[in-house]
Formats: structure tokens, C-alpha cells, sequence
């Protein structure tokens, strides 16, 4: 199954748009659009109604049993993630791998 973010970097470029040209139409910023193509994150109900206006044949938001929705990034937390600069984002991941493998044991 084709996953949102994948649908919906196909159903822009069909329509030859860029995502600074989305994010104005829907009110967010192009990085969040860039979040939402690349499965980072997914948008609100109100910006997701926004972009079906834009692209009719976009699929249903993924629900929280769906395995693409990672219940650790909210919309806001990943766009807020990645406006940090890349060495900060290095070490909330790092710390966050060795949460994980403290968890394990």
C-alpha cells in the first residue's frame, strides 16, 4: 500500500507544484510539507481537508493502528524536530537509541 507522504509527493508533482506553493495554499510551511512527503510526519484533520481540495484522490489519513503513524511524532513534535540544527537532532537521536537499548535489558 502506498503510503501518504508517497501519494501525496505524487499527486504534487502531477500537478507540477511546489511545496512552498502547498504549504501556502494550506498554511503551514514547505518543511512541513517536506515532513508530511517524506512520512514524518502526518498532517491535522484541517490541513488534510485543505489538501484534499488541492488533490481530490489523495488516501484516508493513517490511522493510530496503522504502522506508518509513529506514535512518538505528533505533527507538531516532528516539525519542531526538524527545524533543530542537524548536530542537536544527532544527539536527540543518539540518546534516544540508548533509551531504546536500556529499555531492552
Amino acid at each position: 500500500m502506498l503510503k501518504f507522504g508517497d501519494a501525496l509527493l505524487s499527486a504534487r508533482n502531477k500537478k507540477n507544484f511546489y511545496q512552498a506553493s502547498v504549504a501556502e495554499k494550506i498554511g503551514v510551511s514547505w518543511q512541513t510539507v517536506s515532513a508530511w512527503e517524506k512520512n514524518r510526519a502526518i498532517p491535522t484533520e484541517e490541513e488534510y481537508e485543505k489538501l484534499l481540495q488541492i488533490f481530490p484522490d489523495l488516501p484516508p489519513l493513517p490511522s493510530d493502528d496503522d504502522e506508518e503513524v509513529d506514535p512518538l511524532l505528533s505533527p507538531d513534535l516532528a516539525y519542531r524536530f526538524f527545524l533543530l540544527p542537524e548536530e542537536k537532532r544527532q544527539i536527540i537521536r543518539a540518546t534516544v537509541e540508548a533509551l531504546i537499548i536500556a529499555c531492552e535489558k
